[in-house]
């Protein structure tokens, strides 16, 4: 066991309090159930600073808590075991400095999921996060699962699975995860994405000019509006136009029967000639 840094972003309550309750040592004792610290603080887990400003005892915190309003940034220290902190890949090199840490996902009546992950290899990561959501409440774009309830996720879809079971079952998920707090791990992880979303073949120097072409244009906004064939003309617009008029011809020239091969369809009889003042019949 060891002990991280870490720090975690809390949205205080109508009353200013966020549910944490710690001892003369700014150890957390007790976590209210649904509260703004419930899911990202954890019994054990020691103060150190809160919106930036180093903490030095129990009135200290709580005063600072009442008075930092909406969002409060606090800085914590957790024990935790080394894989939590440092986990080898496929590859068996160890992760960048910066990554942590163990969370839990509760159900909250009326609120989605509102997470969306992506698989880079065998990692699976947060793609996108729903506002108001259960996962905004504990996770962030780039979270990496390592585990779920103790099982490790091989694909998304197993990830998905396993988190919906235990909200359904127990009403909440433990998480472990990989997140970049860090700049060096940030790094690593935008350089593996953009790795990862590179095409899989390579294109001719052709289509590259091409495409290099139509993304300048885009970023100088040359490009030109392109109009609807029934848009109203403009008056001083000049050229030819598409005219819709009211009377039209339809010729069926394939079926597809519900049973059976296709059928051949037989060639059309040329229409009849008609006046102006004659209507189309079927």
């Amino acid at each position: 066991m060891r002990r991280a840094h870490m720090e975690v972003e809390l949205s205080s309550s109508e009353d200013g309090k966020i549910g944490a309750i710690t001892d003369d040592s700014l150890r957390i004792t007790t976590i209210l159930a649904g509260s703004a610290a419930d899911g990202k603080l954890l019994p054990g887990d020691v103060i150190l600073t809160v919106n930036g400003e180093e903490i030095k005892s129990r009135e200290q915190f709580d005063s600072m808590i009442l008075s930092a309003g909406s969002i409060t940034k606090v800085k914590i220290s957790r024990s935790i075991a080394n894989r939590d902190v440092q986990v080898e890949d496929e590859k068996n090199q160890s992760v960048p400095s910066g990554f942590e840490e163990e969370v839990l996902m509760r159900l909250r009546n009326q609120r989605k999921l509102g997470l969306f992950l992506r698989q880079y290899d065998s990692a699976v990561i947060v793609s996108r996060i729903d506002q108001g959501s259960i996962s905004a409440e504990i996770l962030r774009v780039d979270d990496q699962f390592l585990e779920l309830d103790g099982q490790r996720p091989q694909s998304k879809e197993e990830a998905r699975k396993i988190i919906v079971r235990a909200l359904r079952k127990n009403g909440q998920v433990l998480m472990k995860i990989l997140r970049p707090v860090s700049e060096e791990a940030k790094k690593a992880v935008s350089e593996k994405k953009a790795s990862m979303d590179r095409p899989s073949y390579a294109m001719n120097s052709d289509v590259l000019k091409i495409a290099q072409r139509e993304q300048d244009k885009i970023r100088r906004g040359s490009r030109k509006k392109v109009r609807g064939i029934l848009s109203r003309r403009s008056r001083n617009s000049s050229g030819g136009r598409v005219s819709v008029k009211e009377k039209h011809e339809s010729l069926v020239i394939g079926m597809d029967p519900s049973k059976g091969p296709l059928q051949h369809v037989p060639k059309p009889k040329q229409p009849t000639s008609k006046t102006d003042d004659e209507d189309d019949s079927e």
